[in-house]
């Protein structure tokens, strides 16, 4: 039996949700191909003022280099109250726009501290494609899902956590339907 086929039953058996993993062909030095299994998982990292550094400021305003993962950082800033998220690789800056007035339509914004990075885990390899963050605002909190690569970081899905009991689990189905998914035209709006 397959490391695949033997998650898979592992999967039925115990009701688990294993729509991470996925069989890839692999060689080995015969040159005969054998089944691969990689995982999807998560990471977690905080964007909490005090655990980032600070990079620049000015009146009303401070942005932050809360470090990241896999070659990824994240920059966060906070201009007169209103938080926005930047996906920066390398020395490109890609911004998430989360004050772009969706979220709370143009209110005082609120970063929770904690991103979780779900990405494909090969061996010791961490390859994330998507973070999931909080946002409050008007005392309703949002999770934001965004989708990330190396030149193009987007918006996938913003969800009302208020509305939704379960939105932990609505986000992480977003944030892994964006691995194959392309960004949308637009900025979501909060479901």
């Amino acid at each position: 039996m397959t490391p695949f086929k033997a998650l898979s039953l592992l999967c039925l058996i115990t009701s688990v949700g294993c729509a991470g993993a996925e069989e890839l062909p692999a060689g080995d030095d015969t040159g005969e191909a054998q089944s691969a299994v990689l995982a999807v998982d998560s990471k977690f990292t905080s964007i909490k003022p005090e655990s980032c550094t600070k990079i620049d400021e000015g009146p009303a305003y401070a942005k932050y280099d809360c470090g990241g993962l896999a070659g990824y950082r994240l920059l966060t800033e906070d201009d007169d109250l209103r938080a926005n998220v930047r996906v920066g690789r390398g020395s490109a800056e890609m911004d998430l726009n989360v004050w772009s007035g969706k979220i709370g339509g143009g209110a005082f914004t609120f970063l929770g501290d904690t991103v979780d990075w779900r990405g494909v885990v090969n061996g010791a390899a961490f390859d994330p494609f998507a973070i999931t963050f909080r946002v409050t605002s008007q005392n309703v909190q949002y999770l934001v899902v965004a989708k990330v690569g190396a030149t193009k970081s987007c918006q996938f899905k913003v969800i009302n956590a208020s509305k939704h009991p379960d939105a932990s689990a609505l986000a992480r189905q977003a944030a892994d339907a964006s691995r194959t998914a392309a960004c949308p035209a637009t900025i979501p709006t909060p479901e």
